[in-house]
Parts: C-alpha cells; sequence; structure tokens
C-alpha cells in the first residue's frame, strides 16, 4: 500500500473515532436520565461491596484477641470490630466523636459539653442501610458472630469534599450533575441494594454542569483536526487545501462559538480558570485561536510543493517572502498576548522554576505554546526556495546551528517574558496583601467582646471574687468557661486584680468603640491585645477593680493544624512560610513575621527608599523586598528570597533542550542506503550515548535519592526528638495523675497550650481507647476536619507494641503531614493518654527543592550529554572519515571513477588507506589496458557490423545490374525495360546505406557535446512543428512552458525526432492518426515526465523487452539503432525512457523521466 492510500485510510479511521467520541460526549450527559444512573451505581455498588464483604470475612474469621491485620483496605471503606461491645480494632475511621454500641458507655465530650448524646453505630442494623455517620453518608451495617460485632462501611457521600459539587464517592462513577439523597426526597430514582432501596440519585437542576462531557468532545475535536490533516497528506493538492481549510476553520469557529454559551463548570471553557474580555473569554478559546492559526500553517506546509507549482506561474516571488515573514511575525505577537493574558488574568503559573505551582493546566498551556511556535520552522522552510532564487540566499533552517539557534532564542523568550509578567503579577499580590497587613485589628472579635462586656461587668461571682488576693485564675477561668470559651482557644485570656494591674497597658490604646471598656493595641511583637478594667462595687468592701487582656497567642497561624488546612482567623492574611514582612511606624518597626531581619529602625538611606515613592522594590541581603507605603508614615515591607540565576539558566536549558530535541524529532529526513544503516560508527555512537545517558542519569537519580535520603532522616531526627519533648514537659508537669480523668481540667488544657506555644505545636490527648479528649485545636474535630478517633496504625504500635514513640504520614483533606504520637504515662507506669502532634517545622518547601535539584542536574546533564554525543560523533566522524570514504567510494565505484583518498596520519587507519590507493592504482591500470582491448573489441565489431550493413545491400545492387549487363550483352531489349525498375531498386538501397552511415556517425558524435540550459517545452513543440506537413495526423502537445533543463540540445532534438517519427511511421495505415505530447511535473520530486504518445497498433508484449536492444526494429526498414541510441543519449543526462500502452489513446506511450535543472 503506498503512502497515499495509508494516509487517506489513516483519515477515514481518525474520523470515525472523532464521529464515536461525539457520541460518547452526548450519550454521557443525559441531564434528566437518572434511572440509567441509578443502575449503573447498583452495578458500581454491587462490585464495591463485594470488596467490603471479603474483608468482613477475613475480619471476621481473625483471632479476636489479636490487633485486626486484614491487609490494605479501600480509603472509602471503614471496618470496626468489637468484642463484647467494645472496639477492640479499627481500620480507616467513621467522622464522629461517639463511637460506641450502646449508650450505657457515654461521656460528655470535654471538647464540647455540649455535644448530643447520641450513638450512631449503635442504631445500624445487620442489613446495609444509608446511614449519616458524622460528616459522611455511608451503607454500613452490623454484623455479629457470637461475642464479635463489626461494623462496616462503604462511603457514599462527604459532604465535607469540595473536589465536587455533591460531595459523592468518586469510585461510584456518579454523574458531577447528580445528587444523592434519602429517600424520603421526591423526584429521582432509587437505588436497590440487596432488593432494597437505599437512596435517590436526583438531577441537580442548579448544577452549572453542561449539557455534554468536554473532555470527550475535546478528543472528538483533537481526531477530526489530524484526520484533516492526513486527508491532506494522502493528496496535498491545492483543492484539496482549500477544501481542508474551509471545514477545518468551520468547525473550530462553531467551536469557539458554542463555548461561549457553555456553563461555569464546563473544564477549559470555564471563566474561573481563566477569563480575559469577550475574545479571549476562556483557556478553550485561547485554544481554537490557537489552533485557527496553526492550522492553516501546517496545512500550507504539507500542500507547499502543489501550491508553489502553482504560485511560480505568477511575478509574486517579493510579496510571497513578506506575508510569510509577515505570519511568522503575528505568531510571535500572538504568544506575547497569550502568555501576558495568562499571566495576569488566571493563577496558572508559567514560571518553571516555581514547581510547586505547575500543574496539568501549565503544562496544557506550554504545549499550546509549543504548537505555536511550530509554525515558525515550517514557515523559513517554505521561505527557503523563495529567498534562494530571489536573493540567492540558500539556507537550511533544520540544520544542527539552525536548530540551536532557535532554541536559545525561545528559550530565552519564554523565561524572559514568564519572569517578567509573573514578577508584575507578584507585585499586585503583594500590593493586597500590604493592604491587608495595616489592619490588624479582629473585627469579629471586637464584636465578641461588645456583647459580653456588660455581662462581664454584671457578673456577682467575678464580683465576689475580686476581694481574692490572687483570684486572678479564678476570674479567669470563669470568664474563659462561661463568656469567651471560643475566644480562649485563639487568644490568651490574662487577669490581673488590684495591686497587680499595670495601668501603663492602656496608654497608646484605641477604644474599639464609642462606651466600650476594651482597648485596641497592638505590641511590638505583632500580637493583637484588647485590654479591659472592670470596676465592681462589693458591699463592705467597696470599689475593686480587674483588667483583663485579651491578647493573640503567638504563632498559631503557623503552626500545626491551622497551617496544614490552611484556616486563619476571620480578618487575618495566611502568607506562605517562604515570605516575610514587617510593618515600620515612620522609621521604627512596629510589627514582623518571617525569617529576615529586618532593622529595628531605618537609616536614612532605607528610610529615603521606602518612603521617596509609593509602591516600589529592592534588593538586599539575598532577598527581594516589595515595599508599600499604606499611609502617610507606616509602610509595608513583603520580602522573599531572590530566585537565585541559576533557576532561570535551568529553566532556559530546560525549554531549550525540548524545542531542539521536538525539532530533531520531527524534521524530515533522507532515507538512509543498508550500507549506512550498518555503520560501524553508528553502533559506536549508539553504544557511547547509551553509556552516557545511563551514567549521567544514574549520576543525577542517586544524588536526588541521596540528598532525599538525607533530609528524611534528619527530618524524622528532629521529629523524634520533638514528640520526645513534648512528651517529656507535658509528663514532668503532670505528676501524680493515675487516670485519665485526671487530666480532664482547664489546668491541663492551659498546660499543653502552654506546652504548644513553647514547641511551636498543637497537641491533642487521646484516650487509652483512642478517642479524643483534650486539644488545643479543638475545632478541628468539631467541625469534623480531623477524625476524633486516632489512626489504627499509630494505636498498635502505642498501645499494643508499646513502642516510646511512632511517627506516620497522614493526610487531611488532600494534604500530607506526618503526625507524632507518644504515649503519657501515670504514677503507676499504665497509659493514661496517647500524645499527638503535627510536624510543621519545615521552615521550606523540601520536596520542591528536590524536585528543583533533580530537574536542574537532568537539564544541566543533558545539555552536557547533547554536547558530549556532538562532540564524539565530531571525533568519530574524523576517526573513520576514511573508513567512510573507503566504503561510498567502493559502493559507487565503477571503473571510470576510481578516487583516490588522502589520509595523512600515520595509524591503524592509514594502512588500510594505503592498500586502498594501491587497490585503486592496480584497477586504474587494469581498467586503462580493459579499455583498450574493449575499444579495440568494439572497433572491431563495429567494423563486422557497417560490412554487414553495407554488405547486405550491396549484394542484391550487384546480381541487378549483372542481370542487366546480361541482357544488354545478349542484346535483348528487355534489358531497357528493366532499367528503370532496377534504377528504382537501387536508389532505395542506397537511401538505407546513407541512413546507415547517418547511424553510425550519430553514434559517433555520442557525448562529445556538452549541455546547455533549454527550455524543453519550446523545443518538443519545435520538433512537432516540422512533422505538421501530414495532413491526416493530428500533433498536439500539452504541459508546461517553463520547465528548463540541462542537456546537449542537438542530441535531444535527435531523441525527440525519433520518437515522433516512429509514432508517425506507425500511423502511415490509419486514418485519423493522433500524436499527443505532454510535460509535466513528475511523482518523483526533482524530475519532469516528457509523454509521448499514439493511438496506433503499439508494440506487442512479446517485444517490450527488446525495444532498446540495437539492431532490434519492428519496420520493415531502418536500422534497429534510434531507440537504443536514444536511450543512451538520455542515460548519459541522467535521464531514463521507458515504454507503457497508453491509457488515453490506446498505443504506444514512451515516458522520459528528465531531471529538472537545480
Amino acid at each position: 500500500m503506498n503512502k497515499s492510500k495509508k494516509y487517506g485510510w489513516i483519515s477515514v479511521a481518525l474520523l470515525v473515532l472523532s464521529v464515536v467520541f461525539i457520541v460518547i460526549s452526548l450519550s454521557t450527559r443525559t441531564p434528566a436520565d437518572t434511572e440509567s444512573s441509578a443502575k449503573k451505581a447498583e452495578r458500581v455498588l454491587a462490585s464495591r461491596l463485594d470488596i467490603l464483604q471479603s474483608f468482613t470475612d477475613k475480619a471476621l474469621a481473625a483471632d479476636p484477641a489479636e490487633w485486626l491485620d486484614i491487609g490494605r483496605l479501600p480509603s472509602d471503606m471503614v471496618i470496626y470490630r468489637y468484642v463484647d461491645e467494645r472496639l477492640q480494632s479499627w481500620v480507616n475511621r467513621f467522622p464522629i466523636s461517639n463511637d460506641q454500641l450502646s449508650s450505657g458507655m457515654l461521656f460528655q465530650s470535654f471538647l464540647n459539653p455540649r455535644s448530643a448524646l447520641r450513638t450512631p453505630l449503635g442504631e445500624l442494623k445487620e442489613d446495609f442501610s444509608f446511614s449519616n455517620i458524622g460528616s459522611k453518608w455511608y451503607l454500613a451495617k452490623k454484623v455479629i458472630q457470637e461475642n464479635v460485632t463489626l461494623i462496616v462501611g462503604l462511603e457514599i457521600v462527604n459532604t465535607l469534599d469540595t473536589r465536587s459539587f455533591s460531595g459523592i464517592n468518586p469510585r461510584l462513577r456518579i454523574p458531577e450533575n447528580h445528587s444523592i439523597q434519602e429517600l424520603t426526597n421526591s423526584g429521582g430514582s432509587p437505588v436497590f441494594v440487596g432488593g432494597q432501596p437505599q437512596f435517590k440519585i436526583l438531577y441537580n437542576s442548579l448544577s452549572s454542569t453542561p449539557p455534554v462531557s468536554m473532555p470527550y468532545l475535546w478528543l472528538a475535536l483533537a481526531f477530526f483536526l489530524t484526520a484533516a490533516l492526513f486527508f491532506l497528506l494522502a493528496e496535498p493538492s491545492a483543492k484539496n487545501l482549500i477544501i481542508e481549510l474551509i471545514t477545518v476553520l468551520a468547525v473550530l469557529l462553531a467551536f469557539y462559538f458554542s463555548g461561549a454559551k457553555v456553563s461555569v463548570n464546563s473544564g477549559l471553557f470555564s471563566p474561573l480558570l481563566y477569563a480575559d474580555g469577550t475574545v479571549l473569554y476562556s483557556l478553550g478559546a485561547l485554544i481554537l485561536l490557537t489552533l485557527m492559526l496553526v492550522m492553516p500553517i501546517w496545512s500550507i506546509f504539507i500542500a507547499r510543493k502543489d501550491l508553489r507549482s502553482f504560485l511560480d506561474r505568477y511575478p509574486l516571488g517579493v510579496f510571497r517572502v513578506l506575508l510569510l515573514l509577515a505570519a511568522a511575525v503575528a505568531l510571535v505577537a500572538f504568544s506575547y498576548v497569550a502568555i501576558k493574558s495568562i499571566s495576569l488574568n488566571s493563577n496558572i503559573n508559567l514560571e518553571l522554576y516555581k514547581i510547586k505551582e505547575i500543574t496539568w493546566v501549565s503544562v496544557l498551556v506550554y504545549l499550546l505554546l509549543g504548537v505555536l511556535f511550530s509554525c515558525i520552522p515550517m514557515i523559513f522552510t517554505m521561505l527557503q526556495p523563495l529567498t534562494s532564487r530571489l536573493f540567492g540566499f540558500h539556507q537550511d533552517s533544520m540544520s544542527i546551528p539552525n536548530r540551536i539557534g532557535f532554541a536559545l532564542a525561545v528559550a530565552i523568550y519564554f523565561v524572559s517574558l514568564t519572569a517578567c509578567l509573573g514578577f508584575k503579577k507578584e507585585q499586585s499580590g503583594m500590593e493586597v496583601w500590604a493592604n491587608r497587613l495595616a489592619v490588624s485589628r479582629d473585627i469579629g472579635l471586637e464584636m465578641q467582646l461588645r456583647l459580653v462586656e456588660e455581662k462581664i461587668a454584671d457578673d456577682p461571682v467575678i464580683a465576689s471574687l475580686s476581694v481574692l488576693p490572687n483570684a486572678g485564675a479564678a476570674i479567669r477561668n470563669r470568664i474563659a468557661d462561661n463568656y469567651l470559651a471560643r475566644v480562649a482557644q485563639e487568644y490568651d485570656l490574662i487577669v490581673s486584680v488590684d495591686g497587680q494591674m499595670d495601668l501603663s497597658l492602656l496608654s497608646g490604646g484605641e477604644y474599639i468603640s464609642p462606651g466600650s471598656r476594651f482597648v485596641f493595641k497592638e505590641g511590638s511583637d505583632a500580637l493583637v491585645v484588647y485590654i479591659a478594667v472592670f470596676t465592681y462595687y462589693v458591699k463592705n468592701y467597696g470599689p475593686y477593680h480587674i483588667m483583663l487582656q485579651v491578647e493573640r497567642k503567638g504563632d498559631w497561624r503557623f503552626r500545626g493544624y491551622a497551617s496544614i488546612l490552611g484556616e486563619t482567623a476571620p480578618g487575618e492574611v495566611l502568607i506562605p512560610p517562604t515570605y516575610a514582612y514587617a510593618r515600620y511606624q515612620s522609621r521604627s518597626l512596629l510589627s514582623f513575621r518571617g525569617n529576615f531581619a529586618y532593622p529595628v529602625h531605618m537609616d536614612d538611606e532605607l528610610a529615603d527608599a521606602v518612603y521617596s515613592k509609593e509602591d516600589t522594590h529592592m534588593k538586599s541581603g539575598g532577598f527581594t523586598h516589595f515595599i508599600y507605603v499604606v499611609a502617610e508614615d507606616e509602610s509595608v515591607i513583603v520580602s522573599r528570597r531572590t530566585i537565585a540565576a541559576l533557576y532561570y539558566a535551568v529553566s532556559g536549558i530546560f525549554i531549550g533542550l525540548i524545542t531542539f530535541l521536538a525539532q530533531t524529532i520531527l524534521r524530515p529526513r533522507r532515507r538512509k542506503s543498508v550500507f549506512e544503516k550498518k555503520y560501524f560508527t553508528t553502533r559506536l555512537n549508539a553504544v557511547i550515548m547509551a553509556s552516557l545517558i545511563l551514567a549521567l542519569v544514574s549520576m543525577a537519580a542517586l544524588s536526588v535519592y541521596f540528598v532525599y535520603d538525607r533530609h528524611e532522616e534528619n527530618r524524622r531526627t528532629l521529629m523524634t526528638e520533638k514528640i520526645n519533648s513534648i512528651a517529656s514537659s507535658i509528663s514532668t508537669r503532670i505528676r501524680g495523675a493515675r487516670t485519665t480523668d485526671d487530666l480532664r481540667s482547664n489546668e491541663v488544657l492551659r498546660l499543653i497550650e502552654d506546652v504548644g506555644n513553647n514547641t511551636n505545636s498543637d497537641i491533642t490527648l487521646y484516650t487509652p481507647n483512642g478517642m479524643v479528649f483534650m486539644s488545643t485545636a479543638p475545632m478541628v474535630f468539631e467541625r469534623n476536619m480531623m477524625d476524633s478517633r486516632m489512626d489504627g496504625e499509630a494505636y498498635r504500635n502505642i498501645m499494643l507494641l508499646t513502642s516510646r514513640y511512632y511517627i506516620q504520614k497522614e493526610s487531611v483533606a488532600q494534604n500530607k503531614f506526618y503526625s507524632m504520637y507518644a504515649p503519657l504515662v501515670g504514677e503507676d507506669g499504665n497509659i493514661i493518654a496517647i500524645i499527638c502532634a503535627p510536624y510543621t517545622d519545615d521552615t521550606y518547601d523540601f520536596e520542591t527543592n528536590v524536585v528543583n535539584h533533580g530537574i536542574s542536574i537532568l537539564s544541566i546533564f543533558i545539555f552536557l550529554l547533547l554536547f558530549a554525543i556532538l562532540m564524539t560523533r565530531r571525533v568519530l566522524d574524523g576517526m573513520f572519515l576514511p573508513l567512510l570514504q573507503i566504503g561510498r567510494k567502493m559502493e559507487d565505484a565503477n571503473l571510470d571513477s576510481l578516487e583516490y583518498i588522502q589520509y595523512d596520519k600515520e595509524d591503524e587507519i592509514s594502512s588500510l588507506v594505503n592498500a586502498y590507493n594501491r587497490m585503486v592504482t592496480d584497477l586504474s591500470e587494469s581498467s586503462r589496458q580493459l579499455a583498450e582491448a574493449e575499444r579495440d573489441k568494439a572497433w572491431s565489431g563495429m567494423a563486422r557490423q557497417v560490412a554487414h550493413e553495407i554488405k547486405n545491400p550491396l549484394t542484391p545492387m550487384k546480381l541487378q545490374i549483372q542481370r542487366i549487363m546480361r541482357l544488354k550483352d545478349r542484346g535483348d531489349s528487355a534489358w531497357k525495360e528493366k532499367f528503370d525498375e532496377v534504377s528504382k531498386m537501387l536508389l532505395d538501397h542506397i537511401n538505407i546505406l546513407t541512413e546507415t552511415a547517418n547511424e553510425f556517425s550519430t553514434f559517433a558524435k555520442l557525448y562529445t557535446e556538452e549541455p546547455t540550459e533549454i527550455n524543453i517545452g519550446e523545443l518538443v513543440q519545435e520538433e512537432l512543428a516540422m512533422f505538421s506537413g501530414h495532413e491526416d495526423i493530428t500533433f498536439d502537445y500539452m504541459g508546461l512552458d517553463d520547465a528548463v533543463v540541462m542537456a546537449p540540445k542537438p542530441q535531444l532534438a535527435r531523441v525527440f525526432v525519433n520518437l515522433i517519427n516512429n509514432a508517425v511511421q506507425a500511423l502511415d495505415e490509419f486514418d485519423g492518426g493522433r500524436v499527443m505530447v505532454s510535460l509535466r511535473h513528475s511523482v518523483k520530486d526533482g524530475y519532469y515526465d516528457i509523454v509521448f504518445e499514439d493511438n496506433g497498433p503499439g508494440v506487442l508484449p512479446e517485444n517490450t523487452d527488446k525495444l532498446f536492444t540495437p539492431n532490434f526494429t519492428t519496420k520493415t526498414g531502418g536500422s534497429g539503432l534510434g531507440l537504443a541510441i536514444s536511450r543512451s543519449i538520455l542515460q548519459k543526462c541522467g535521464a531514463s525512457i521507458s515504454y507503457s500502452k497508453s491509457f488515453a489513446l490506446g498505443g504506444a506511450c514512451f515516458t522520459i523521466l528528465y531531471p529538472k535543472n537545480k
């Protein structure tokens, strides 16, 4: 199968795939078809429940006295095992704070005394039911076997899951525009499990899900565009180019305008992902506009040869050059607009050195830009023949230097542009942070203080306590328990009574509102403080005063669960730990945060730099500082480490390498001969390249692994030291505690808060049964953001294996972190609690740095690898050049073109070169002798041929003359009658002798004439005009008028005359004869086809192989040398001639394949 047919079938197959994906995209989004979704969910649930049942069987078969070990249970399944109604083992966890089976074992949560006394697991039955357990809905049931009870559940809905609109378990494969509700809801379709309805699937009419599946539709578009390109590859003509472009642009425009009408949650068309006006209304629109630019250039590039042959007829060369250059400039301009728009109007990161912010969308944008820039080499490839013809400028756009230059230009362009735009975007973000940092007051807290202020002032218990000495702690507990319970989790409450109050703290404060007792102040350490003085009139004692300080706890935002979950208090600014900031009042440091040593007092130079302009930036101390003046005498400085030039260089190297490799892979290649494919240098290059790649990649991998392993080891050491320090600090301050109940007090809560502040950690205490009962971050448990029961594997290691500490990686809301566990041992040596603290002390993102390190090493190594390969190839080519020359010259060698090899070195190859040169000398001498012998033989044969050709007509001529002479001698009067007949016969034979002499004369003059530049079309028409006297024959010419070739004109004219004359002679006995000569571009690149056809009898099949053999002829007269000489002339011109049956006229058809003038 030829390429044309192959590409045609590929095009059809891709088009069929496109249609299939369109059908799939429509069938997967049937808005109100909840019935089919329910049936599908039943099948999926049956499969999932079978898996759960297999684990349930393992749990029932396990020894109830041992910890449950059933293998890796899927994360959406939970198994609890109870022995005698006591929870003994668990795999995964239910999000509830009470997992007992009966209410008799309940206790009120210390975290939330007002929690309901409910046992959701005890309400389950022995058949699956759709049950609400905490923040999730499960298909759950109870399995009882003797004294063992299993609670098993399969997660159906997670109400806290923000990854989807409905929170449905993604493993159930229910469409996003559907939701799951209880059976009591109207509408929808029920889902049956075990023959019983469990829940309903409803169509969510409020969801913004598009009516079609966009991923499948994009795949359909991709297959369609690829099919269009293969359609053009099958037959790259100007006609097919127009058809393809009209179709493609129509589809893209339809897709573009329909995309503006789809819903918000429609993938690439979502304006939430990216939007910039009505034209670039989404990332999908940008992709389609890019394809509208790319597809015409790709298509024109494919059909460039046929298009060039058409356009070459018109003198528009300079205009075409300018048009192509304008297209290249337009592509670069469009890329600039696209990069700028994406960088400034979306959260899509295009700065490759910020690895952590790279997403699949970033990769998609870079692929899109790569497709766009792939058009530029194509444009310069199409420019080559024009610049060569118009300006004499010859340049291969895909040569190695040009590929390197283009890759370098692309790398510099992308890195510099994305860096500048990224910095501009960062400045805008810094400005927002600065404005928010300038406002330090907590409005939510102030509202709470205003609500409880009068209640505290009227509290009789506090009034009574105020007269007692050292009553500050008791009053603080009263206020915390009754009025500011939530506030006490985020703020320290400090109470001072008469004689202990420092009224100077009130100076410089600002009342939060008129008539309020509370004064707002901001400490020098950036901590917010609210202070109030309450006066109580106590009977028999008089007035007494207390001072209440509500002070923000230090570093709570950057530690523990808040930093993991990204939680902040209302009005607070969560700044990544890679940034630092400082607030200055005039020149004095007001507050700061982070790892940069800001000056306490600005010097003149710094103050001038800060306050001379409103917004600016500067670099110092390895940091980049963004400076914002937020008031006349107040400024905010946000700082981060300056990005090293190495990261820019590595990004450029990476982009350059990808560009260079893409050009190398996609560039056209000449087909290598079998000899070249088996070159020794090719194999040696391959071995060296494979060895270098293996060595360099191994070094890079080992380097990254070593750095990562060393960091993990160091981090584990730090975590070990930290959990031991926390456990030791708590243990030393709870001496005398014997049971868990001894820890249920506010004093212990304040103790762990104090330890947490000192160690910069959140601390959680679990009971010996694994249930949380105290934490410095209770909100994350009350909101079910963290499970109230500790991890089962950690519990097993601490309680059953009695490990002194245990560290493991856990995840919450797709955030991974390390949790540290340690036992808290009571006075009698029993474990009375389990300590847990998340590790959040990493001062920098090590994983990102490891990735940066790995990419940097690999990029540099690949760059060095390419350099090494180029150098290796150059050295090997120099070493093996003589061998290559020997091989090529031996492959192309003939007795007329034996060449010597110049090699001046004395090494192992020189002996081979010398032997080859000696062989050439010997062969040259042998060929000279052979040529002389062949010439002698040829002249001998020529003489015999000439004698034969002359002798043949002379014999009958002699006999006829002798016959007339005998008749005359006898006086026979008949000799006069025979004289005219003999004279005619003699003249005919003389003509034959003349023609024979002319043929040999032509043969003798072969190869002596120099080729000249001639217009082959004009020559054919001139020769046809010579035969115009044959009125009974029609002569036609069709073809090109500007076909120029190099040829010896007299000899090529003789070839044409010979072929035309043969056709005329074949039509002598035919009426309505026709001879047609055609001149066209050959299917073989770089050649013309010259076709001679007639409607005569043609050549018999058995004679076709003898046509070009000397002395063979089918005519009654002639030497049989015409076609043989014609083929010899053409071969010397680099052309060829062949015979076939004419399909158009039915007679003979001779086709000459003649090379074009380069």
